[in-house]
C-alpha cells in the first residue's frame, strides 16, 4: 500500500511543476515589459499595438518651452515640457514622444521642467542625456482647449487624441 501513496505524491508534484511552468511561460505574453528597450522611432511606428503595455523607451531627454513661454525671457524662469527624442536622429525634424504623469486628481499632465538662470531642471531627468524611461504606453482623449468663465469655472471646449508614456 505504500507504493500507490508515493506514486500519488510524485504525480501531484509533477502536475504542480507543469502548472507553474505553464503560468511562467504565459506571463511573458501579458502587458508587462519584455526584451530590450524600444527606441523612440520604434514606439512611434508601433504606437497602436503598444497601448496599455508597460515598456521601456531609450531616448534623449529634451525640454521644450511651451508656445509663448520662450519669448517671455523677461521672466526669471519659465516652464518647459519634457519629451524623449530619438537618440539616433541627427538632423531634420526631431522624432519625439511625450512623457506624462498622473495628478492626485487622476488627470494626465505632461512632465514639466523649469528653465531659469541658464539652467534646465527636470527633476530626476537630465536634459540632453540619453536615458531609458519605463512607463505605460497610453492613448487618451485629452482636453486641448477650455473656456474660463467669470466665476472661475473651466469647461473643456475641445479635445485631442494623445499618445504618451505614463511614468510612475
Amino acid at each position: 500500500m505504500q507504493y500507490p501513496n508515493r506514486f500519488l505524491v510524485f504525480l501531484g508534484w509533477a502536475v504542480a511543476i507543469v502548472v507553474v511552468a505553464g503560468c511562467e511561460a504565459g506571463s511573458a505574453q501579458g502587458p508587462s515589459m519584455a526584451g530590450a528597450p524600444f527606441s523612440v522611432a520604434d514606439v512611434n511606428r508601433d504606437r497602436d499595438t503598444l497601448i496599455g503595455r508597460r515598456i521601456a523607451i531609450t531616448g534623449r531627454v529634451h525640454a521644450q518651452p511651451r508656445p509663448g513661454d520662450e519669448q517671455s525671457r523677461g521672466a526669471d524662469s519659465f516652464p518647459a515640457t519634457l519629451h524623449l527624442v530619438d537618440a539616433t536622429q541627427s538632423s531634420g525634424t526631431p522624432v519625439t514622444l511625450d512623457v506624462y504623469r498622473r495628478t492626485s486628481t487622476g488627470q494626465y499632465e505632461p512632465v514639466m521642467c523649469q528653465v531659469g538662470d541658464g539652467v534646465i531642471r527636470c527633476g530626476a531627468y537630465t536634459p540632453e542625456a540619453v536615458t531609458t524611461i519605463t512607463g505605460t504606453w497610453r492613448r487618451e482623449r485629452l482636453p486641448s482647449g477650455q473656456i474660463v468663465y467669470p466665476d472661475g469655472r473651466m469647461v473643456p471646449s475641445a479635445s485631442r487624441v494623445a499618445y504618451f508614456l505614463l511614468v510612475d
